[in-house]
């Protein structure tokens, strides 16, 4: 399974790879940090599924998101941010991710957005 990580901190992309690698051991993962390094490595892994930061530099979870749609409408995001405002939540929700997980978050709320991906 390929997972792409997404998120401008490195020590979240380590927290939730090392916790993904418990419940979805032999993954293989690429990280990126940007919006922009999103749609790239999305174009070029086609990920099984993807962990989407929303402020990020360059360009936003966002941006990265309408690009991944625009490339595969059914791609499977969920997104992963310390901002859970009320427009967040609405936006993301408008492109169909999956699930909305507020960081920090504990290891059974990653559970429970893995679920809703059927993995």
């Amino acid at each position: 399974m390929k997972i792409l990580i997404i998120d401008d901190d490195a020590t979240m992309r380590l927290i939730l790879k090392k916790n993904l690698e418990k419940y979805i051991p032999g993954c293989f993962f690429t990280e990126g940090s940007t919006g922009l390094e999103a749609v790239k490595a999305f174009r070029q892994l086609q990920p099984d599924l993807t962990f989407l930061d929303i402020e990020m530099p360059e360009k936003n979870g966002f941006y990265a998101l309408k690009k991944i749609r625009m490339m595969d409408a059914n791609a499977k995001v969920i997104m992963c941010s310390g901002d859970s405002s009320q427009e967040n939540v609405i936006e993301a929700l408008r492109y169909r991710v999956l699930d909305f997980v507020i960081k920090p978050y504990t290891p059974e709320r990653l559970l429970q957005a893995l679920e809703k991906a059927n993995l």
